[in-house]
């Protein structure tokens, strides 16, 4: 475990993407309405109950109450408390925290992604109404969780012809992931840069293991933006490692890249 800690370390140091769906990147002098999080890149919780300290703030003042659900998307991996965080105009710039513990499912299935989504916030002021951050998580098997770190390589591109076309609205593209990019059979987890650009209609797009269905939207983007994201996507563990993209959007469409960092075994 003392391994899959330092290795965990490793990655936060060395990643350099955009972090997860929903929060933007550091603030301009400006100081645009948002809600920041730190610690931002996977941060990973453990099956032997290790606990990791979430903190949110607001960057600007908001004119009326926000409140903050928060809720895990995969509550057999992990669990956050307390379900909620408020904030209001006179005490909008404190902190707040939230912990997120690790939870041991009993079986021996390697690392395994999941999220902790925030949001959608609630709120009279229209800035902070209907915010949704989310950060991808990591809980790490009590044998397994080693993580083995890579040169960025570009894992899909639907720009190029060889991955191409764009992705269509509710048409999942599938992918083989296992031996692509130097991720081997025996990975479980894989760390992925994803970014969408030029899309024709507001949407999100979702990245699942092949044969699991989608439990949370990866990223959210707007018709015509360019976003990024990292995150963590499982595999199956039936040796096919295969991902599998879903775009929705209203009858739109959207490319995608996708550039793999490393991977869990």
């Amino acid at each position: 475990m003392f391994q899959a800690c330092e290795s965990w370390r490793y990655l936060v140091r060395g990643l350099a993407f955009a972090v997860c769906a929903g929060l933007a990147a550091a603030a301009s002098p400006a100081q645009e309405p948002g809600i920041d999080v730190t610690p931002i890149n996977f941060p990973s919780t453990s099956e032997d109950g290790t606990t990791i300290t979430l903190t949110f703030t607001l960057r600007t003042q908001p004119t009326a109450d926000v409140t903050l659900p928060l809720v895990s998307n995969v509550l057999t991996e992990g669990t956050v408390s307390p379900s909620s965080l408020s904030f209001t105009p006179d005490t909008w710039n404190t902190p707040r925290t939230a912990t997120v513990t690790g939870v041991d499912d009993t079986v021996r299935d390697g690392a395994q992604a999941y999220s902790i989504f925030a949001g959608p916030t609630v709120s009279d002021d229209p800035d902070y109404d209907g915010l949704e951050p989310a950060v991808p998580m990591i809980n790490l098997d009590n044998d397994f969780g080693r993580l083995h770190t890579l040169t960025p390589c570009r894992l899909f591109d639907s720009r190029l012809p060889k991955d191409g076309p764009a992705l269509s609205s509710g048409v999942t593209r599938i992918l083989t992931v296992h031996g692509v990019c130097g991720i081997p059979s025996t990975a479980a987890v894989i760390a992925v840069n994803v970014t969408v650009t030029q899309s024709t209609a507001a949407g999100h797009l979702t990245l699942h293991s092949g044969d699991d269905p989608p439990l949370a939207s990866t990223i959210h983007f707007g018709p015509g933006q360019t976003r990024a994201s990292n995150t963590l996507v499982s595999l199956r563990h039936n040796g096919d490692g295969t991902l599998s993209i879903l775009p929705v959007t209203d009858n739109g469409s959207v490319h995608a890249i996708l550039d793999v960092t490393g991977y869990f075994d």
